[in-house]
């Protein structure tokens, strides 16, 4: 069992303390299996990312894990670009993390804001 989530698995509430006294603040975990996204979304994490995992296992990961917490937040990052974005799309997840846009070329942009 990894580090995390077993001390997940041994918080003596089986709850993320600190969550009650931040409500303004959410507890959101990499995770990359499905095992330990199935073992931390019954801890009270606010919501999972899983990284560089194919739309196909994610797909089959955002069933279990909603079919234990609907109300979770999973959230798909590594590899997605705007060639696979709607395939990670299309699997249930509630976000896609792309960094992809930070490897592009450089645009010039301007704007002009003017007073009606």
């Amino acid at each position: 069992m990894p580090r995390l989530a077993f001390y997940f698995s041994r918080c003596p509430v089986k709850r993320l303390r600190g969550k009650y006294y931040t409500c303004e603040k959410k507890f959101l975990v990499e995770v990359e299996t499905i095992d330990d996204a199935l073992l931390l979304c019954q801890t009270g994490v606010d919501g999972l990312q899983f990284d560089k995992i194919s739309p196909v296992e994610l797909k089959k990961a955002v069933e279990l894990i909603r079919a234990k917490n609907n109300r979770i937040t999973i959230l798909a990052a590594g590899g997605i670009n705007e060639n696979n974005a709607e395939l990670y799309a299309q699997t249930g997840v509630d976000g896609l993390v792309a960094s992809s846009i930070y490897f592009g070329k450089p645009v010039d942009m301007g704007t002009n804001i003017v007073q009606r």
